[in-house]
C-alpha cells in the first residue's frame, strides 16, 4: 500500500514476487539502503515489468526456479547494476535487456543459457562475467559476445579451462582462476591482447602449447613450482614480458 516501507533506512534486501504482489510506487520511498531485490522461488517466468517503481535497485537474484526470461523483461531498468542468472533459464530473447545503461556484472552459465550475440548490446558498462557455480569445465566459447569484458571470474567449481576457452577476448584485463583449476588446454588465452597478469594454480603441472600466446599486455606471470613442463609457443608474442 501507500508509503507501505517508509522510511526504513535499513531495510536492504526483499525476497517477493513482483507480478502478483500490489503495491505503489513510493512503497519504498526513503529506502536508501534497499538495493537488492531476490524474486520468490514460485516463479518460472520472468515477464516484462517496471523494476524502477522500487527505487534505485542495483542488484536482482534470479531464482532457480525460473526457466523462461521474457522479451523486453528488463527493459529500461536504469539503476541495474548486478544480476544472477541461474542455469535453469536456457535462453535470453534479445531484447530482455535492452535500456540497461548500468548494468556492469554478471553472474552466468554461458554454456546451459543461450543469448543472441548483440543481447547486451546497450549495457555499455558491462565488465565483469562471474561464470556460475554449477560449471566444471571452462569450453571455448565467445566472450566478446557480451561486449567488452575486461574481468572474468571462474569458480570454485572448475577443474579445467578448456583448449582456447578465451582465445581472441581482447578487452580482458584480469582473470580469476581459482586453486581448483589443475589442466590449461592449448591456446586457452591466446590473444588475450589486453590481459595483464595472471597466476597460475599450485595444482598445474603443464603449460600446454600457446597457451598465452600474443598475450601483448602481460607484464606478470606467476607459475608454481609444481609447473614441470612448458610447452611450445606458451609465451610467444608476450612482448611486455
Amino acid at each position: 500500500g501507500f508509503n507501505a516501507f517508509k522510511r526504513c533506512p535499513k531495510l536492504k534486501e526483499i525476497t517477493m514476487n513482483p507480478y502478483v504482489t500490489n503495491f505503489e510506487s513510493d512503497s519504498f520511498s526513503d529506502c536508501n539502503s534497499f538495493n537488492h531485490l531476490v524474486i520468490s522461488s514460485s516463479v518460472s517466468t520472468i515477464n516484462e515489468f517496471n523494476y524502477n517503481r522500487f527505487g534505485k535497485l542495483t542488484a536482482l537474484t534470479i531464482p532457480p526456479s525460473v526457466i523462461t526470461i521474457a522479451n523486453f523483461a528488463f527493459n529500461n531498468f536504469l539503476s541495474l547494476e548486478k544480476i544472477t542468472i541461474p542455469p535453469s533459464v536456457r535462453c535470453i530473447p534479445k531484447y530482455s535487456f535492452k535500456g540497461c545503461l548500468n548494468l556492469k556484472e554478471i553472474t552466468i552459465d554461458p554454456y546451459k543459457t543461450e543469448f543472441e550475440k548483440d543481447t547486451f548490446s546497450d549495457c555499455s558498462l558491462l565488465k565483469h562475467l562471474i561464470i556460475g557455480s554449477s560449471t566444471t569445465i571452462i569450453k571455448q566459447f565467445d566472450f566478446n559476445s557480451f561486449g567488452k569484458l575486461t574481468n572474468i571470474t571462474i569458480p570454485e567449481s572448475a577443474i579445467m579451462v578448456g583448449v582456447k576457452s578465451f582465445n581472441g577476448c581482447s578487452t580482458l584485463v584480469d582473470v580469476h582462476i581459482p586453486s581448483s583449476v589443475t589442466n590449461f588446454g592449448e591456446s586457452s588465452f591466446a590473444g588475450c591482447s589486453s590481459l595483464k597478469q595472471i597466476s597460475i594454480p599450485s595444482a598445474s603441472t603443464a603449460i600446454k602449447k600457446s597457451t598465452f600466446e600474443g598475450c601483448s599486455s602481460l607484464t606478470t606471470i606467476v607459475i608454481p613450482s609444481s609447473t614441470k613442463i612448458i610447452e611450445k609457443s606458451a609465451f610467444e608474442g608476450c612482448i611486455s614480458l
